[in-house]
């Protein structure tokens, strides 16, 4: 029953992402203009559903990497950008902008820099022997340098460049285009697979350090699943700029509706993701028209609200 109403959710949404945003296209209207020419038919093929299908995306990797990272640390409250990966694509994409590059020259730039942050991340991690505290705080070490280096090149870069950046750092589906769909899903799909085959070892993982020593679970099968979880982000940084929350909230919601076991979490994180994201971008798209607000700052919202009523669930267990 909790699937069939969570399926019918996604195809709803994804219907209202279709059918809402600056041009109200009515249902018939969407009908029609699928199979024909027209002013609709551009629209809806062109801009909005690339703009669908990557939310989709970058919805399903963050939440099913803030899911792995959640359970790699122990902390239903972890967060796919608390290790810098945001900041280091944030810093590479910025650089990009600045020198006015084209779009995929941004998407490299800005995976670049997601790389070299987990690159980092990964050489610290050998050296403390992947201990979550470690980790966490060498993770909000690189983001203040690399979230440094991104006000650097803003004050030699232009207000127009300033402003492209901005609008990045926000989480902006704008820029989404066809040609790099395809190759990131298949990339993203395969990464998603294999995390869903070891949903038995973060099952292992998340229950504490002896009990995962115990049965075997070395810190190289850590390192390997946060790697993972770190190419899905970022993927999701690269091609939709920094959306925050999404990877916080879906796998703490789904882990109260779904259960703890990871082969139902991972999918369902996934699903539940995308849902999230293509609702916060059409809401985006539909709240203020002609103006679009990014995805980014919808989520930002809902993450600050979800925080609250958790702080307010909190006080209730602890009075």
């Amino acid at each position: 029953m909790r699937l069939s109403i969570l399926i019918l959710i996604f195809f709803l949404v994804v219907l209202a992402g279709l059918c809402f945003g600056a041009q109200f296209i009515s249902p018939k209207m969407l009908l029609e203009s699928l199979s024909a020419d027209g002013l609709y038919s551009t629209l809806i093929y062109n801009i909005r559903i690339p703009r669908i299908a990557v939310a989709l995306l970058v919805g399903a990797w963050l939440s099913v990497s803030g899911a792995v990272f959640q359970s790699l640390f122990k902390n239903p409250l972890a967060d796919p950008y608390m290790l810098g990966v945001s900041s280091g694509a944030a810093l590479g994409a910025s650089i990009a902008i600045s020198f006015e590059f084209s779009y995929s020259f941004i998407m490299l730039f800005a995976a670049g820099g997601a790389f070299v942050s987990v690159f980092i991340v990964y050489l610290l991690s050998s050296r403390i022997e992947f201990g979550s505290a470690g980790l966490i705080l060498s993770g909000i070490a690189l983001a203040f340098i690399f979230s440094s280096g991104v006000m650097l090149v803003n004050v030699f870069a232009s207000s127009q460049n300033i402003h492209k950046a901005m609008m990045w750092l926000m989480g902006d589906l704008s820029l989404s285009r066809f040609e790099i769909i395809l190759p990131c899903m298949l990339i993203g799909f395969v990464v998603m697979i294999f995390i869903w085959l070891k949903a038995n070892m973060l099952d292992v993982i998340s229950l504490g350090e002896d009990f995962s020593l115990g049965l075997g679970i070395i810190n190289r099968d850590k390192r390997i699943m946060f790697i993972l979880a770190s190419i899905l982000v970022a993927m999701s940084v690269a091609i939709a700029g920094v959306i925050a929350f999404v990877g916080l909230i879906v796998p703490h919601i789904c882990r109260q509706i779904f259960g703890m076991r990871h082969i139902q979490l991972i999918p369902y994180s996934a699903l539940c993701g995308a849902v999230f994201l293509v609702a916060a971008d059409t809401i985006g798209r539909s709240a203020l028209p002609p103006y679009e607000i990014p995805c980014g700052i919808i989520t930002s919202f809902a993450g600050g609200i979800f925080f609250l009523f958790l702080l307010l669930g909190l006080r209730k267990i602890y009075k």
